[in-house]
């Protein structure tokens, strides 16, 4: 007769451990905030990032996505889309349109800190979601890292590894279908 080691689930994945507010009481649910990367536009909501991610957790996500945002549009609409809603955990999808539209880097981080801090501030866990590739982030990955280190938020560092660029997965070689 085989016996087998116990299995063993750590308490605090890897992802989790350490992330400021974790986990977030009396709060409400889950936002995905950022720009047409989190609203996913032409795809319908099933299949968005947020449509996906309500699948995989078994409750609701709201895609506060906002197509050619910017991380200044963004800081501008956080206290309506996202601290008044209470969230429990906010997942920031944001930043590829400032270097595309030519906000420099350091703007782009100073905004991004911004809204990173109000949002642990409120009491919400925060994911910060980096997008590299293409062109698309490359410069803002050091400051995402720096990010979230000081303001407690968990760092998943290139969420579209494999998909941009390719075909098979996107509308248009960005934007994942």
């Amino acid at each position: 007769v085989a016996v087998s080691e116990p299995f063993i689930v750590n308490e605090q994945p890897p992802l989790i451990s350490g992330i400021r507010n974790y986990p977030a009481c009396e709060q409400n649910g889950v936002i995905l905030f950022g720009d047409d990367m989190a609203l996913g536009g032409g795809l319908v909501q099933a299949d968005t990032l947020a449509g996906q991610l309500s699948a995989l957790i078994g409750a609701p996500v709201i895609n506060a996505g906002v197509a050619g945002d910017t991380t200044e549009t963004a800081l501008a609409r956080l206290e309506q889309d996202v601290i008044s809603q209470n969230p429990k955990v906010v997942v920031i999808f944001l930043g590829s349109n400032d270097l595309i539209n030519g906000l420099s880097r350091i703007d782009a981080a100073n905004n991004l800190k911004q809204i990173a801090e109000r949002i642990t501030n409120s009491g919400a866990s925060l994911l910060l979601l980096g997008v590299e590739g293409e062109g698309l982030g490359d410069s803002l990955t050091l400051d995402y890292k720096i990010i979230s280190e000081s303001s407690g938020a968990g760092y998943f560092p290139n969420i579209l590894r494999g998909i941009v660029g390719n075909e098979m997965f996107t509308l248009d070689l960005v934007h994942p279908n």
